[in-house]
């Protein structure tokens, strides 16, 4: 405040530079991991260090040019006794110092220990920290393995009760056979006659549904004869109808791979067509 106690406002050229700098730089604050702070300590510990051991050879350098210049000196008239007792004495607190300084090996030692101990603290962190993270990538990987195993199992289980309700919805208790591009069969009776031929001739009865046993005929015959393998008819047939002996009637499942693909012959585009076929003749 100036004399009539009014606040005195100063510009920033009236101002020290450090206040300047505190003003300028305000309340900044740097961020520092713990391996950077890690790190600074030991750079301070090294300073410090080198900083002692500079001193500790500037003073034992000038202690030695004191001793130097004192007994390099004239002795007095009294004699040498005399020179002897009347020698300087050492200034209040030269003693503690040269005590000090009479042990500089200790000193130096005792700055290594601290900085070797603080280098063993980092390396143990490090290590520590290194351990934690091997652990939680190995808890990361066991869960994902876990996670996969039991989606597989839920997959599975899926397939299990799909085949079920197909086998339930298509004739439970018929033993269904897979083939060539998805085509399925279940005998439903089994003829004592001589079996199919690939090549040759056969007559059939059949009768397409849109569902199994009781959906909606599509289409039916009471004697279609084809030669099986020639493709004359869907590759279904061909596929499904091998094995097959005289007298047999057998339900065959087409998926649109094997039958009519993305056509639509009435039981929607891409359906699976449920046949019923009796042989009548090979």
């Amino acid at each position: 405040n100036d004399l009539r106690g009014e606040p005195r406002y100063i510009s920033h050229h009236q101002l020290s530079k450090p206040e300047l700098l505190r003003k300028t730089m305000g309340r900044r604050r740097r961020r520092m991991s713990e391996d950077d702070e890690d790190d600074d300590a030991v750079r301070r510990y090294e300073l410090e260090y080198m900083k002692k051991r500079r001193r500790q050879s500037e003073q034992s350098k000038n202690s030695e040019r004191e001793q130097e210049n004192t007994s390099g000196g004239k002795p007095s008239a009294a004699g040498p006794s005399n020179a002897l007792s009347t020698s300087p004495a050492p200034a209040a607190g030269t003693g503690d110092c040269n005590a000090h300084h009479s042990s500089p090996k200790r000193v130096d030692d005792e700055a290594a220990k601290k900085l070797e101990r603080q280098r063993q603290k980092n390396r143990e962190r490090k290590h520590r920290r290194k351990e934690k993270k091997a652990m939680a990538a190995e808890a990361k990987k066991e869960r994902a393995g876990r996670a996969k195993e039991e989606a597989e199992a839920v997959r599975k289980r899926k397939r299990e009760e799909e085949a079920e309700r197909r086998s339930r919805r298509e004739g439970g208790g018929l033993d269904w056979k897979t083939c060539r591009l998805g085509v399925r069969f279940a005998d439903v009776v089994e003829g004592r006659g001589p079996k199919v031929q690939d090549r040759k001739r056969v007559h059939v009865k059949y009768v397409l549904r849109a569902k199994p046993r009781t959906g909606k005929i599509l289409d039916s015959s009471s004697d279609f004869s084809f030669r099986l393998g020639k493709g004359e008819v869907i590759r279904g047939w061909d596929i499904g109808l091998i094995g097959m002996r005289q007298g047999g009637v057998r339900h065959l499942v087409v998926p649109p791979g094997a039958g009519y693909g993305s056509k639509n012959i009435g039981a929607g585009s891409g359906a699976d067509l449920f046949f019923e076929v009796t042989l009548l003749s090979c």
